[in-house]
């Protein structure tokens, strides 16, 4: 058998010798459809189903409570401690509290890490071992000991295992003892961080709030635990901060998470983009192996006298196919080779791209089982589509009619290579409808009307001071500050948010309003920012109804149009009054009413939003000039007020709203171009098709002159036959479009899923590529002499 192997081997590298163009296109064809899936599957995998490299991590779950307002993504620290001390469902529980920047002195040089604040028993619960030193745990909990990646280790601390036991220095003059460094690939429990250090936040501050996991005991189901947990969750709701007209909203039922797999806004955010791309490849590989079966087909048409006297010596037609599925298998290998490392390569260079200073990923795609596993399954199936069904075609037929027909130079027509053009041109539909969708998509997030000027406003992102100031001092910085930057030349005006817009962050809290009875089970809810007066004008938020804010405003808010409607409905809110559920703050009277804008993010429905006076946070400027021509001088300002004030950011608001929408141009960008390449694979398929019919039928167009057609009639017969194939094609590849749309609805904006502008645009496109690949065939076929050809047959 080894031996019967090893002569198909040498055979079939004997005959793609003999053909190397041939080869050389097969091989690159499938090498692009191989690589495009391996790149994202390397993505996918440590995004959606790597799972966390900890001891048993399918016994994690996510420990959440749930009530009216759905699950809460954390809780309060005095649910961990009961929890902790008291579940006995579980075998142990975590806490952490999410990562942060900070600024770390090491050996006398500062730099920025991201860290996390962890439960001292982070560590033993996940099961993780140290690289070098050790790992706190709980009797370290209290003391200032912190341990680093091994990432963070080798960058920042060139591998120096006598670093161990050293002081290192945060940017609040505290100093915490270097313990140990994790093992290589640990990356906390958030799939898509990676925080430089941990350190436990019983030895930093008291975290109010935090994110816990947990591990099960063995034989505990997560049914039986809720169950368990419930009166716990009733004790900790006893003592909870929350008012108590509003734990219900939290602490209705316990709710638990399988875990295995970690935590993670990435996920969360490009969960669908991923599945989208991998759907988009998947059927690019699929038109790039009917493109390499076409030509194995036309191959083995050239090869029929070949196989018919193999046959008639004696091979036996599995023989036979044996053989070309070594052939095949052969040119899948040699494309999934380049296919897989450049594929590796792209995934890296993808995930950096994706990544953006305000919501980096940090991923680590690389060679491991599945990724192989894929590859194998990826490599299978190319040598099943392209080898299998040509074989059995090449070695379909009657050996004396095949021998027969041979000799005299004819070759039978293979039915065949024209399905496969239709399954391509209606694929390829399919993906043009696709990215169309998300261009139209992308547009509209980046044209409409989000209640706010994109190109005149400049943001300014203030760090705070590296050491707690006095209140008084605060406001005088803040004060100052303001009056300052209104004299530099080309301010127009200029004001302070909680938090800018555009940012992903948000802050809701529960109201009653004045005259406003809710409906059995209505929820007011509201968002709401904090802003100091000339903000609506710094914005170019239009006033409509009512003033600003003044320096004297205390108990009063401003609501947008959204909220005005749901509320008062065609009244004019301005004089009327709504108060906080929580706490004892006095009601807040209603002075202006503003257009509604987008707040967190563009893709946001019209929601009710709130403005308080008051704030202290990023810094606002209105240009009359180039906003970003006052980076510098504004820079300068800081810097000479207060140095002990950091600057993280200066960049527009149209700045902020394309790196919102980076992910959302990425995949549109990547649609696009898989979708054109498809195009030019299918493009590439028909002209080849065409190009070996009007070869095949050069006797017919022939005898087809020589009775008097004319070179318009063969041209339209050529062209013709093309554009029927091309025809059909799209009339199954409307219907899939149709249907494979329905994925993207997450992804679109503005744009139905059966969008007519983008379905009529795409097919022109389909259209256009498949009558120019029709006509230098067709061209071709009309400078068929017919005195040549004849005398050939």
């Amino acid at each position: 058998m080894i031996d019967a192997v090893s002569l198909d081997c040498r055979f079939a590298i004997r005959q793609l010798r003999r053909n190397p163009g041939f080869t050389a296109v097969a091989v690159l064809t499938l090498a692009l459809g191989i690589g495009a899936n391996t790149a994202i599957f390397s993505i996918l995998d440590p995004l959606l189903l790597r799972k966390l490299p900890v001891h048993d991590p399918e016994e994690l779950v996510w420990v959440n409570s749930t009530g009216t307002l759905g699950p809460a993504e954390i809780s309060e620290v005095e649910m961990f401690r009961v929890y902790r001390e008291k579940a006995a469902v579980f075998s142990s529980v975590l806490a952490f509290s999410g990562i942060a920047p900070y600024q770390v002195t090491l050996n006398g040089r500062t730099v920025e890490a991201q860290g996390e604040l962890v439960s001292g028993n982070y560590f033993t619960a996940l099961g993780v071992r140290p690289f070098a030193g050790r790992l706190f745990t709980d009797a370290d909990e209290h003391r200032p000991t912190l341990v680093v990646s091994f990432d963070f280790w080798r960058r920042e601390l060139s591998s120096d295992r006598s670093a161990i036991g050293k002081m290192i220095q945060f940017g609040d003059r505290r100093t915490y003892t270097l313990m140990g460094v994790a093992p290589p690939g640990f990356f906390g429990t958030d799939v898509g961080e990676s925080p430089d250090f941990f350190v436990s936040f019983s030895a930093v501050e008291q975290a109010p709030f935090v994110k816990m996991l947990a591990r099960l005991k063995p034989g505990i189901s997560i049914p039986q635990a809720e169950a368990g947990l419930q009166p716990l969750l009733l004790e900790v709701e006893k003592t909870s901060e929350i008012p108590e007209v509003e734990r219900k909203e939290f602490f209705a039922r316990v709710l638990l998470t399988p875990a295995s797999r970690g935590l993670s806004a990435a996920r969360t955010k490009f969960s669908l983009p991923a599945r989208v791309l991998m759907m988009v490849v998947g059927l690019l590989l699929l038109i790039a192996c009917g493109n390499v079966a076409n030509l194995l087909l036309a191959r083995g048409l050239a090869r029929k006298r070949e196989i018919s006297v193999r046959v008639a010596l004696g091979a036996g037609r599995w023989r036979v196919i044996r053989q070309l599925l070594t052939e095949s298998a052969l040119i899948a290998a040699a494309g999934a080779a380049p296919g897989v490392a450049v594929g590796e390569w792209a995934s890296r260079l993808l995930i950096a791209s994706v990544s953006t200073p305000q919501f980096p990923i940090v991923l680590t795609p690389g060679l491991n089982e599945r990724l192989l596993f894929f590859a194998a399954a990826v490599l299978v199936l190319t040598v099943v589509i392209c080898g299998l069904v040509p074989a059995l075609s090449a070695t379909h037929g009657d050996l004396a009619d095949d021998l027969r027909t041979q000799g005299s130079g004819w070759q039978p027509k293979s039915r065949l290579r024209h399905v496969l053009i239709v399954g391509q041109v209606a694929l390829s539909m399919t993906l043009l409808a696709g990215g169309g969708l998300l261009l139209r998509s992308l547009f509209n997030l980046e044209t409409f009307d989000a209640g706010f000027d994109r190109d005149r406003v400049l943001m300014v992102s203030l760090k705070g001071y590296t050491a707690s100031p006095t209140p008084g001092r605060v406001a005088a910085f803040y004060s100052s500050l303001m009056e300052r930057v209104k004299q530099i030349p080309g301010v127009h005006s200029a004001s302070y948010s909680s938090f800018a817009p555009i940012s992903g962050k948000e802050v809701g809290i529960n109201i009653t309003v004045e005259g406003y009875t809710p409906r059995p089970g209505e929820l007011a809810n509201e968002r709401f920012v904090g802003v100091s007066p000339g903000y609506f004008e710094t914005m170019g938020i239009p006033l409509l109804e009512g003033r600003d804010f003044t320096p004297r405003d205390t108990s009063v808010a401003i609501i947008n149009l959204t909220m005005a409607h749901r509320f008062f409905g065609d009244v004019n809110p301005v004089g009327k009054h709504f108060r906080f559920v929580e706490g004892k703050r006095p009601p807040l009277e209603i002075i202006g009413v503003v257009a509604a804008s987008k707040y967190k993010d563009l893709r946001e429905p019209a929601t009710d939003f709130f403005y308080i006076p008051g704030a202290r946070g990023d810094l606002e400027v209105r240009a009359d000039v180039p906003a970003k021509t006052l980076a510098g001088p504004l820079r300068e300002v800081i810097h000479r007020l207060d140095k002990t004030v950091g600057v993280g950011s200066i960049r527009t608001l149209r700045e902020a709203v394309d790196e919102s929408l980076h992910s959302d141009r990425m995949i549109a960008a990547m649609c696009g171009v898989f979708s054109l390449l498809a195009l030019a694979l299918t493009a590439v398929g028909l002209y080849g098709v065409l190009a070996h019919d009007v070869a095949r039928r050069s006797g017919e167009i022939s005898i087809r002159m020589a009775l008097g057609a004319r070179r318009g009639d063969i041209l339209h017969l050529v062209l013709g036959q093309g554009m029927r194939l091309t025809f059909f094609g799209l009339a199954l590849g409307i219907p899939a479009a149709l249907g494979a749309g329905s994925l993207l609805g997450g992804l679109l904006f503005g744009v139905r899923q059966t969008d007519p502008v983008t379905f009529a645009g795409v097919s022109g496109i389909l259209l256009t590529a498949a009558g120019i690949a029709c006509y230098l065939p067709a061209r071709r076929a009309t400078r068929v002499a017919p005195m040549d050809a004849l005398r050939s047959e």
